[in-house]
């Protein structure tokens, strides 16, 4: 008798009122974000305290992929965790990179286009985090150092699923995509994970990637 008493106030201790589950999701959104803020800020420290051009370009990096993947966990903490329609998703993280990575005043947008597709969260979590760090790639490597250039993310509807193309009309990656980094690891897991298979072209308009995904 007592056990089952005891199972009984256990069962009821854990059954939250909607609005206490939302003040501890809010809590630990924040907490990420601010774990995220401070990753930043210690590799940020890190840097001041280094020399060498490539440890200084490993820990650039380092910071400009923090800053995208916070900026894809602040926008699924605002849709929420349902099926995801990538229109407005890709349009708003578009948003959050060109603020994170890009430079408006100087001519450095991205510029989104994009099918009204849904998909679940953990689908839109993967899309992301390979968007992030192609858009990321491009701001870095695309376009000269003060020269005015635009990344574009264009996604389409196709039987069975969907495409999505990632360019630029810069001097290309020159390798930092195609090479043996963690960039491309990142890009090749977030391929794998979505189920689709890409390609990365370099032309004298730019560099395109395309990736292709047979069914959501």
């Amino acid at each position: 008798m007592a056990t089952r008493s005891m199972r009984e106030a256990t069962a009821r201790t854990t059954v939250l009122p909607p609005l206490a589950e939302q003040n501890i999701a809010d809590e630990a959104n924040h907490r990420i974000a601010n774990s995220l803020q401070l990753l930043v800020t210690l590799v940020s420290i890190e840097s001041s305290l280094i020399a060498d051009p490539t440890s200084l370009a490993v820990l650039d990096a380092i910071k400009r992929r923090i800053r995208a993947i916070g900026a894809v966990h602040r926008l699924l903490y605002r849709i929420g965790r349902g099926a995801i329609d990538l229109a407005t998703y890709l349009e708003q993280l578009g948003y959050e990179l060109e603020a994170a990575c890009a430079d408006p005043q100087r001519g450095r947008h991205v510029f989104v286009d994009a099918a009204s597709i849904l998909v679940p969260a953990e689908h839109a979590v993967a899309l992301g985090v390979l968007v992030a760090e192609l858009v990321a790639n491009a701001c870095k490597y695309a376009y000269p150092q003060g020269q005015e250039g635009s990344i574009w993310i264009a996604l389409r509807s196709q039987p069975g699923g969907y495409c999505l193309e990632v360019s630029d009309r810069g001097s290309g990656l020159s390798g930092n995509l195609a090479g043996s980094g963690f960039g491309t690891l990142l890009v090749g897991a977030m391929v794998q994970r979505l189920g689709g298979t890409c390609r990365c072209r370099e032309t004298r308009q730019g560099t395109h990637f395309v990736l292709s995904v047979d069914g959501n």
